[in-house]
């Protein structure tokens, strides 16, 4: 409540409804077409256990609403801030996703939501280019001076961190979509050194009917 009141009495009364979002259960909203109850099911009242399936569940409401590209992207940065999960529950969030009732298409669009994983794997690659910068402009200090070489070194270790980060990231989602890789399927996903390719080939993962037709 707000009110404006002076000696002579009251002039001014507004009465607001609260919602206590923590208090809602998010299932009531599994079917609305409203794009902010599918951003704000992420505040609502939620089990851990089912935390990797109301991520899901926000993300596959936005693809199925089909919003514009800005207003997506805006909720689903919303849906990862309020719902960043651990490397446990992303593992059951892949699962989930792989056994969802989505359209190929409607799939496509969450592979392309869940960036959380990915700006983990640059926070990582910074971490260690940072690292290998420190080591090899000690060593190139004296030709090129340690600043630069700090500078080559940092670039170098982000993106081989990226790198492995996404290589990883790819071989847990062969493994949940059909199977633990063998090691010629593995020495494959080693030898990409391209990040675009490896988004590419994370992207099909879900969407290719075989490992075979995945095109690795």
């Amino acid at each position: 409540m707000y009110k404006v009141s002076f000696a002579d009495g009251e002039v001014l009364r507004f009465r607001y409804r609260v919602v206590q979002l923590n208090r809602l259960p998010w299932r009531r909203f599994l079917k609305s077409d409203n794009p902010v109850a599918g951003a704000l099911m992420a505040k609502m009242k939620i089990a851990d256990r089912d935390r990797p399936r109301v991520k899901l569940e926000c993300l596959r409401l936005l693809v199925t609403n089909r919003l514009d590209p800005s207003r997506t992207h805006l909720i689903a940065r919303f849906v990862d801030a309020y719902l960043n999960l651990n490397s446990s529950e992303e593992q059951r969030l892949q699962k989930s996703l792989a056994a969802a009732d989505l359209l190929p298409e409607q799939r496509e669009e969450v592979v392309e939501l869940l960036t959380s994983w990915e700006r983990k794997g640059m926070e990582k690659g910074l971490a260690q280019g940072l690292e290998k910068g420190r080591e090899e402009g000690r060593e190139e200090g004296r030709e090129e001076g340690l600043e630069r070489g700090i500078e080559k070194g940092l670039e170098r270790g982000r993106h081989e961190g990226a790198l492995e980060e996404l290589r990883l990231m790819l071989l847990d989602e062969l493994t949940y979509r059909f199977g633990p890789p063998d090691e010629l399927t593995v020495a494959k996903v080693r030898a990409i050194d391209s990040l675009e390719q490896l988004r590419k080939v994370t992207r099909r993962v879900f969407t290719a009917p075989t490992l075979q037709e995945l095109g690795l």
